[in-house]
């Protein structure tokens, strides 16, 4: 009977049972909210603070879910209230929902599929050539990924696996404390721990994906900002630009953050020509999973939205104008709903204040914020710049400045991307009053790259339009050049390889393993905390902790269950972990308070790269 109903028909009726189903849904999670606010923190604390500890962390744990109980039943309040509230609007706008889910949602696949196969026909209709050195740069930038990518892990490459994602994802989720928890690089971290274990190659495995990815998405970027052969130059430029290489082997969100930039510009180049529900009910996806990974997001879509808004003034048709501002204002309020939803679980068992007046994004003076500028400024070009040649710098830059100056005769589209960037993020950065890390700028490296490439391929047209074939060699000529001059660069320079200050760690836990005598105390300080706790862990080393006493970013260990409290009595080794680049033996005895109370001066006895173990005895009767 369902045959002789034509599809149109079919579509409708289903995504008016989808609204059903969503309206259910809804008032089915408020509902499970408003019971979930009568479990007794009796309960709570049994189920989650299991799964929350770990070295170290269990006091952490314990004091934050108790101090954030009662706040914790009030936000599940207001989420019961959200829920049937969203399942309320959602019945009263029925119809609109309905027709959204037909001529937006069900698209999609097909959408995806169609887009995919129109990829890889352009590509094959470019040349075989262009294909293959594509093919080719994403096999070299793999390759010196891959070479770094066994180096001992970083403090935030640690605390991520040990705090969040080797714990349950419940846990790993919503426990926020800082942000440090890029939450869906965790997500996926999870299940490459899951699956390949806590080798540093398995915990880098997300990071390194998204970098390998990177490239091609960079090509295609490229191509339908500019054209096909600044594309390659382009790809070759991200393959080997150090600062990539080096978040493509931190186990961190940066690199996912890039794709998705980079995946809004090609998405919103596409909707300027063209209307597609299910086009922006993807640009509102990837931007949404983009600030699920880590906020600083709010940069690069803030970016790709001005481009795209400024793109679209340009346009000669009013009517298109205004129905395509309206579109990207829908697609900015389902990001909003998208990322407030994947952010439910943090803000329930968090609260907003980690995620909005944190340490790190808390606004400062306008007096602060200019007066570090400079020192601000200085590091962001050198995470642009960073190992490369000085000469190929000015090459570079000066590329950079001739394809915004000649911004039509580079084949540019629209309003060029750096323009859209000059104008929001200094905004955005006087309204937060913050000055943000270097590393918060690595979604600019490909944009760069691509404006850099298409300023060096600007002589090149010339010969391209005479032979589509000398032009194809010799925009692969450069490729090559820029990835091998680049490459070799990055390969033999500092910025990678000093990425982790901290060579010897691994040595220093396995030392441990054999040389600990039972009354020995271990004091390390920030940042190889996590570092030694991860290889502890690794090699199975079973090491009691607790935050030191003097500075709670240090590490106290033990190797006996009686260590439970601070001082110790009787007479006992001490044993410092010391770094050459933050640590002196002094200053790490005094986050355990010992830096007065030893009988003996301090005694290295054992080295190695970067790294040192001091001795020193506390006397008995020392409190």
């Amino acid at each position: 009977m369902n045959n002789d109903i034509p599809p149109v028909a079919q579509k409708a009726q289903l995504a008016k049972s989808l609204t059903l189903i969503t309206i259910g849904a809804l008032a089915v999670l408020g509902g499970i909210a408003f019971a979930a606010t009568g479990i007794s923190y009796a309960t709570i604390a049994r189920v989650i603070l299991g799964a929350a500890s770990g070295p170290g962390n269990v006091p952490r744990g314990a004091e934050s879910l108790a101090g954030n109980f009662p706040g914790i039943l009030m936000r599940l309040r207001f989420c019961a209230a959200g829920f049937m509230l969203a399942a309320l609007l959602t019945a009263i706008y029925r119809r609109a929902f309905s027709r959204w889910i037909a001529e937006a949602v069900f698209p999609l696949p097909r959408f995806l599929a169609n887009a995919i196969r129109h990829s890889v026909a352009v590509l094959h209709a470019d040349s075989r050539l262009h294909f293959w050195m594509l093919l080719t740069l994403c096999l070299l930038g793999a390759m010196l990924r891959v070479w770094f990518l066994f180096d001992p892990v970083s403090f935030d490459e640690a605390d991520t696996l040990l705090s969040y994602a080797s714990r349950p994802l419940y846990v790993g989720l919503s426990w926020y404390p800082q942000p440090n928890n890029h939450l869906f690089h965790t997500l996926l971290l999870h299940f490459a721990w899951r699956l390949f274990g806590d080798a540093e190659w398995a915990i880098r495995l997300p990071a390194l994906c998204a970098g390998i990815v990177l490239i091609p998405v960079t090509y295609w970027a490229a191509r339908v900002l500019y054209e096909q052969h600044a594309a390659l130059i382009a790809a070759a430029l991200v393959a080997a630009a150090p600062s990539l290489v080096s978040f493509s082997v931190n186990g961190r969100g940066y690199t996912l953050v890039c794709v998705f930039f980079l995946l809004l510009l090609i998405i919103g180049r596409y909707l300027l020509e063209h209307e597609s529900p299910p086009a922006w009910l993807l640009w509102a996806l990837v931007a949404a999973l983009g600030f699920y990974t880590i906020p600083i997001m709010l940069y690069a879509a803030s970016t790709a939205m001005l481009w795209l808004g400024l793109s679209a003034c340009r346009s000669d048709a009013l009517r298109s104008r205004r129905q395509l501002l309206t579109r990207l204002g829908s697609a900015l309020v389902v990001t909003g709903i998208g990322t407030t939803v994947l952010y439910l679980p943090v803000v329930i068992a968090s609260g907003v204040t980690p995620l909005f007046a944190n340490g790190y994004v808390q606004s400062r003076t306008f007096s602060y914020v200019f007066a570090n500028f400079p020192e601000s400024f200085e590091k962001t070009w050198y995470l642009l710049t960073a190992d490369v040649p000085g000469p190929f710098v000015f090459v570079l830059t000066a590329a950079f400045a001739i394809a915004l100056v000649y911004h039509r005769d580079t084949n540019g589209y629209g309003v060029p991307v750096p323009l859209a960037a000059a104008v929001c993020i200094p905004v955005l950065v006087l309204i937060q009053r913050v000055v943000p890390f270097a590393r918060v700028w690595l979604f600019l490296v490909p944009l760069c790259s691509i404006v850099s490439a298409a300023g060096l391929w600007l002589p090149g047209q010339l010969l391209a339009s005479r032979s589509v074939s000398r032009g194809s060699h010799l925009a692969v000529a450069i490729a090559l050049s820029c990835f091998l001059l680049m490459g070799v660069a990055g390969l033999y320079g500092e910025s990678i390889s000093s990425r982790s200050a901290l060579p010897g760690i691994e040595d220093i836990a396995i030392w441990m393993k054999g040389n600990l005598a039972p009354r020995d105390v271990v004091v390390v300080g920030f940042p190889a905390t996590a570092p030694l706790a991860y290889y502890l862990r690794r090699h199975g080393i079973p090491l009691e902790s607790r935050p030191a006493p003097c500075d709670p970013m240090s590490t106290v260990y033990s190797a006996n269950a009686w260590f439970r409290a601070w001082p110790v009595s009787g007479e006992t080794r001490v044993l410092a972990v010391v770094t050459d680049q933050w640590h002196s033996p002094k200053t790490v005895l005094a986050t355990a308070c010992l830096a007065a109370n030893t009988e003996f001066a301090s005694k290295r006895i054992y080295t190695r790269p970067g790294m040192h173990v001091y001795e020193r005895y506390v006397g008995p009767g020392v409190h």
